[in-house]
């Protein structure tokens, strides 16, 4: 499924453990991200799957096929590719001179950009996403699952 608005995020567990305690337990990477249409119901939120279904019962419009995701785990789709991957909010990519940056979304600017990591601030500029689609940079990994690849840079 590939289309405008399409997110990916990670299931809440049957546990209902939260992220950080998935991430203690070192078994977040190993959970597959869903991907679909998003939505937000009562705090929680929902990735509506590929395979979802509406049925009518007793007069009433029910959905089935959506699950519970990790709303920190949620990024939606830049609708750009890089090598034929999607490139999602949150991806982290690596320039050809090493430098990192974390794609997200500019709040009342004009798209996603990557937001380099390092410096003593964390994020020294800001770089649009095409332009580091054009210098070759790579998705080498997403906050979610790679934080480590967060840490500051020589």
């Amino acid at each position: 499924m590939t289309k405008q608005g399409m997110y990916r995020g990670k299931r809440v567990d049957s546990d209902g453990k939260t992220l950080q305690e998935i991430k203690q337990d070192n078994t977040v990477g190993a959970m597959p991200f869903l991907y679909g249409d998003k939505f937000e119901i009562g705090g929680k939120v929902y990735i509506v799957l590929e395979t979802a279904t509406v049925e009518d019962v007793d007069g009433d419009q029910m959905l089935y096929g959506f699950a519970e995701v990790i709303p920190e785990s949620v990024g939606q789709s830049t609708g750009m590719k890089e090598n034929g991957t999607e490139i999602y909010a949150n991806d982290i990519m690596e320039d050809v001179s090493g430098k990192r940056y974390i794609i997200e979304w500019e709040q009342g600017g004009i798209g996603y950009v990557g937001c380099r990591v390092g410096g003593r601030s964390g994020i020294t500029r800001l770089d649009m996403l095409l332009e580091l689609t054009e210098l070759d940079a790579k998705v080498i990994g997403n906050t979610t699952d790679q934080p480590e690849l967060l840490e500051k840079q020589t």
